[in-house]
């Protein structure tokens, strides 16, 4: 035995057995880890390239590191227990259901396309459930759609829960088509001013409205984004289309006659925004209703018609919405129909950074 190892047994104790069985489980996981990393290929491979030359002659600095390592294995180990206590505690979950929330946790901490800890997994999973979603519905797709909505916005997994939640419920999406959903948001937030939070303050201000007198989500998505310049923060704009919508119908009799003149209402009451059977058109339709209607007046002209229907709140929205036609709405919504969330995420994390969080997210789903 040479002078440095003696020196060492007598530095830790002559019992080395709980140190070695710890060891044994952090080898233990990391062989896990190297398995489920298969995907990632070329990031474990530089990230363990760099770690090797870092490591060379740090033999007694590895010892502590690898201390360090035991003790945050543990740590982690115990959040993720409680985190999934707590989804349990919080869904009145049976042993079996809490068994299938562990395997989810998992899964998106292992997803190579989500950079995601178990334990911030299960806080998102914990929200969503606190927000009122069912097993079945956080387990059908909610879960990773909130997930990717956090990676490709940038927004906290709380707020991603929430916002995912809200679109869920005032649009009535289904689990399974969350992945769309996202693709929608993240697309408002590729093609106009608002970023994520103010794309969510728009949602609580005006889905709620929008969705009950017939606006599809796309269509939400759409106008919010057409209407973003005119406005300096998300509430405003949620506001402002919110009281436009309540206002396609006239509210006065003065109103009634400023969208008469402006061939907006027939003589006997026909609302051009509504169908045939009552049904709200397409914001594309309205768009160009506006459009046509508006084009030709005076700017005193435009301010008057549109103060008198709309109000000085929704005026703004209103004149958003008449500056494009149709085709140009329709445009805008294809655009946004093109939107992937999972490539944005992508592009987000698709640095040695990027990468190395995920592994990291990773490493830690793993409790190493």
């Amino acid at each position: 035995m040479s002078t440095q190892v003696a020196s060492l047994y007598a530095r830790v104790g002559a019992d080395v057995q709980p140190f070695n069985r710890a060891m044994q489980g952090v080898e233990g996981k990391l062989h896990g880890i190297g398995g489920a990393f298969g995907t990632l290929g070329g990031v474990v491979t530089d990230v363990f390239k760099i770690g090797a030359v870092a490591a060379i002659g740090a033999t007694t600095a590895a010892i502590g590191g690898l201390t360090a390592v035991i003790v945050k294995s543990t740590q982690s180990a115990a959040d993720m227990q409680q985190q999934v206590a707590n989804i349990a505690a919080v869904m009145g979950l049976t042993a079996d259901e809490t068994d299938k929330v562990s395997g989810l946790i998992n899964s998106l901490g292992l997803d190579p396309n989500l950079k995601v800890s178990a334990v911030e997994a299960g806080q998102a999973i914990e929200m969503l459930a606190k927000n009122g979603l069912s097993l079945d519905q956080i387990m059908g797709g909610a879960a990773r759609s909130t997930v990717l909505l956090a990676n490709s916005t940038g927004a906290d997994f709380a707020a991603a829960a929430d916002t995912a939640t809200s679109a869920m419920m005032q649009f009535g999406i289904k689990a399974e088509d969350m992945g769309h959903a996202v693709d929608q948001i993240v697309g408002v937030t590729n093609v106009s001013k608002f970023g994520f939070e103010d794309y969510s303050l728009a949602l609580a201000q005006a889905g709620g409205v929008a969705a009950s007198v017939g606006v599809s989500f796309e269509d939400f998505n759409a106008t919010i984004a057409a209407i973003s310049p005119l406005f300096a923060s998300g509430s405003d704009a949620g506001t402002s289309f919110k009281t436009f919508l309540q206002r396609l119908i006239p509210q006065s009799k003065s109103a009634e006659g400023a969208m008469k003149k402006l061939g907006l209402m027939t003589e006997d009451g026909k609302n051009a925004f509504f169908d045939a059977n009552g049904q709200l058109k397409d914001m594309a339709d309205i768009a160009g209703l506006l459009n046509k209607a508006f084009s030709g007046l005076s700017e005193e002209q435009k301010n008057e018609a549109a103060s008198t229907i709309f109000g000085t709140d929704a005026m703004r929205a209103a004149f958003a919405i008449a500056g494009i036609t149709t085709d140009q709405f329709n445009q805008l919504k294809q655009v946004m129909g093109n939107t992937n969330a999972e490539d944005a995420a992508a592009t987000r994390m698709n640095t040695f950074s990027g990468k190395m969080e995920i592994f990291i997210s990773a490493a830690r789903s793993r409790g190493v």
